[in-house]
């Protein structure tokens, strides 16, 4: 923000802390039955919750097809 002269800050505002985000992430670590060593992993992890997505998301249709 501002100028390479003036340079001014911006507030960031951390929405991974709010209350709700890490309950449901351990959610979809959970649904995914990924282990607990496997959640170390980055790659894993990603892979894990997007397959959790896509699972619930296709239960979901079934539910209310």
């Amino acid at each position: 923000m501002g100028s390479y002269q003036r340079p001014q800050g911006k507030q960031w505002i951390y929405g991974q802390f709010d209350d709700s985000v890490l309950p449901a992430a351990m959610l979809l670590l959970e649904i995914a039955r990924l282990n607990h060593a496997e959640r170390g992993n980055p790659i894993q992890v990603v892979r894990a919750i997007s397959a959790a997505v896509c699972f619930i998301s296709l239960e979901l249709r079934k539910i209310f097809a």
